[in-house]
Parts: C-alpha cells; structure tokens; sequence
C-alpha cells in the first residue's frame, strides 16, 4: 500500500480474502535476464533509477531486486521490462522492509543492495555510462551485505 501510484512498481496488489492475493497482470514484459545487452534504451536506466529512489523515499527497500552481493545477476531480476511501451517495472516486493524500522548502517547496507541492481543493470546495458548514485557503494557496504544476507 505504501507503493501506490509509484511509477515502475508494480500496482494493484491486494487481499481480497485470507487465502487469495492478487497482483496486477504484466502483459509484454520479461525479465532483464532475457535481454540482450544493446537491446535496451537509456530511459531503461533512468526509470530504474527513479523507481528505486521513489521506493526509498517512501521508506521501503526492496533488497530483493535480484543479484547477488557482488552485484551478479542471479535467478531472475525482479525487474521487468516491457520494449512496446518503453517501461520497466520492478516487482516482487515479497522481501520488502520498511526502513525506518532498521538501524542507521543496516538500514544504509540495504540501500545499497537495491542500487547495486542498478549498478550491474548499468554495466550490463549501458558500460559506457556511470551513473550518480545518491549513496556510494563501497567494499565494507559489499561485505556487509554479504554478512547480512546470511542472516
């Protein structure tokens, strides 16, 4: 509910009874793992980049958008895009913490692993590109992360 209306996150979840949960219909998109490196535009990038920040500043992070600590893709990315609209989407929020709730360099630590994504989503597609970040990603942030998601 705290990510209504937040543009490239998937809408329309809801509980209608205690056994059932229904999520929006993604028609046309597929995973960024299924996409050739040239075949995705810039605006791919700043839509990430929006959508994760947007997240943030609603106090969520997604610490699931799919890589590893070394910033590797995975399984599959939880981030979708769509080549007939021009739009990404970013989904499965099933691992989503509310980060107010986390102490300050945990809280930071968590961050960091959704705008890793966007680092690797970056040299994958765009290696020519760096992109300003609002937190810096360093090697303790990347041996936290790894400590934490072992936790």
């Amino acid at each position: 509910k705290k990510l209504a209306g937040v543009p490239g996150v998937m809408q329309d979840v809801f509980l209608p009874g205690s056994d059932l949960f229904c999520i929006e219909y993604l028609e046309n998109f597929r995973d960024l793992k299924e996409i050739a490196p040239n075949a995705l535009p810039l605006t791919a990038l700043e839509q990430l980049k929006a959508a994760v920040a947007a997240v943030h500043q609603k106090g969520i992070v997604h610490f699931d958008i799919g890589h590893d600590s070394n910033g590797d893709y995975g399984r599959e990315t939880n981030i979708l895009w769509n080549s007939e609209e021009g739009k990404l989407c970013l989904i499965d929020f099933a691992g989503s913490i509310d980060i107010r709730l986390i102490p300050g360099f945990i809280s930071k630590t968590m961050r960091v692993s959704d705008w890793m994504a966007v680092n690797k989503m970056c040299a994958k597609f765009f290696p020519d590109q760096h992109p300003e970040l609002p937190v810096k990603i360093t090697d303790f942030d990347r041996k936290a992360l790894r400590r934490l998601r072992k936790i």
